[in-house]
């Protein structure tokens, strides 16, 4: 019984994460690449993180 209900809890972790991920500017960049399917496509973003950090601005 603890097998099955582990393995439909990370299924539900892993939909949930996908949906997350879709709905992020990045995955518009990371998906379309190739072999990168919404899996890894949400791991690429997590480990990404906020790219946004690193811009740096001329002034």
């Amino acid at each position: 019984m603890g097998i099955k209900r582990n393995r439909e809890y990370f299924k539900m972790i892993l939909t949930r994460m996908k949906e997350l991920a879709k709905s992020l500017p990045e995955h518009e960049v990371v998906r379309p690449m190739g072999g990168v399917g919404d899996v890894l496509a949400s791991k690429l973003i997590v480990e990404m993180g906020m790219y946004e950090a690193f811009i740096i601005e001329k002034h």
